[in-house]
């Protein structure tokens, strides 16, 4: 898959993310935006939280809640 050369991230890795601001839930997120089912759902949450640990993914989970909310400082965000 091509990344996007700005964030690093694959389309399906945006859209991980995108949707985790939205709901704040890790494996529904990585369910929605792999196309998983639910019998996929105990590997959607492993493979989610190991997205969550990878740099370029939380960098772009810090922007788009920024974006959100721009109250909110990186240091808050890095905190959580």
């Amino acid at each position: 898959m091509a990344k996007d050369k700005e964030t690093g991230l694959t389309k399906k890795q945006k859209e991980f993310c995108e949707e985790y601001v939205l709901t704040g839930n890790a494996t529904r997120s990585y369910m929605k935006a792999f196309n998983k089912t639910e019998e996929q759902y105990d590997s959607c949450s492993v493979e989610s939280h190991r997205l969550l640990k990878n740099q370029d993914v939380i960098n772009y989970i810090a922007e788009l809640t920024k974006q959100k909310n721009p109250l909110l400082t990186e240091e808050w965000l890095c905190d959580r």
